[in-house]
């Protein structure tokens, strides 16, 4: 998740289940544990453009655990691809 809000920007919880293929539900249940006080990685904010929507984005925090773990930045198909633990297309 962190690593791919560095890559998309700020999304919607529902724009994140759509890009990671996730249900909405557990895509917020992933962002409720991401901003609990113990991590805060992550944090809801309004966008500006539209203050209707909220956003989440990466806290300073998240951007620290980014850059302290370079394996966190690659996207996870790469990064399984080349640790050979990608799995198998399904027929």
């Amino acid at each position: 998740m962190l690593s791919h809000l560095a890559l998309a920007g700020p999304l919607t919880v529902t724009e994140a289940a759509q890009h990671m293929n996730r249900a909405q539900p557990v895509m917020s249940e992933i962002v409720i544990g991401l901003e609990r006080k113990r991590k805060r990685l992550v944090a809801r904010v309004a966008d500006a453009r539209d203050r209707r929507r909220i956003l989440v984005w990466l806290t300073e925090a998240g951007q620290a655990q980014l850059a302290k773990d370079p394996e966190l930045r690659r996207p996870r198909a790469v990064r399984d691809e080349a640790l050979g633990t990608a799995s198998a297309p399904k027929l």
